[in-house]
């Protein structure tokens, strides 16, 4: 799946997204528009590829809300990113569902907010669980802050993170980084 278009919504309702190895090696790249999970399964045990990843060049704004379901599988990756890469000026909210399984050889495991501006990933509930980064490597953090972005945890839980060094849940780095509500 890939959306391009700043007024492009897509709804992935109950229904399953398994093993797709897509562009720039994403199961879901949202380069733009409004990408909702609600009910929906996205499955990947494609070697070095995430599941979900907005547009890094900032020049659309990718929004992903994720109500329900689950998100889990391999989603291995030798960069940042094991599950959802999320970039400048785009949005990430969970409300619910669950993403497990995840695993990335540097850093965020489950999230990485890219280096630049403006990136907002917020937690109102859901589960994080089970994911794992490679300290070997540098890893660091299940979510991984960087730059001048927001992670805003309002409810959820984070649970049985692995990370091999430092930041097991939440990794933040950079002067402008913020983190609320924590």
């Amino acid at each position: 799946l890939y959306m391009t278009s700043a007024s492009t919504t897509m709804n992935l309702l109950d229904c399953t997204v398994n093993n797709v190895n897509g562009r720039s090696g994403n199961n879901i790249t949202v380069e733009g528009g409004t990408l909702t999970i609600d009910g929906a399964k996205i499955i990947n045990e494609c070697e070095n590829s995430r599941n979900i990843a907005t547009n890094n060049s900032g020049s659309n704004v990718g929004n992903i809300v994720i109500k329900s379901g689950t998100i889990s599988g391999g989603a291995r990756t030798n960069d940042n990113g094991g599950n959802i890469f999320i970039g400048q000026n785009d949005t990430l909210t969970i409300s619910g569902g669950t993403i497990s399984g995840c695993y990335a050889k540097s850093n965020g495991g489950v999230i990485y907010m890219d280096g630049t501006d403006g990136a907002t990933v917020k937690m109102t509930g859901g589960r994080i669980e089970g994911n794992a980064t490679d300290y070997n490597a540098g890893g660091k953090g299940a979510i991984f802050v960087n730059g001048n972005n927001t992670f805003e945890l309002d409810g959820g839980t984070i649970y049985k993170t692995y990370v091999d060094g430092q930041g097991g849940a939440i990794y933040a780095v950079g002067t402008e980084g913020k983190i609320a509500n924590v």
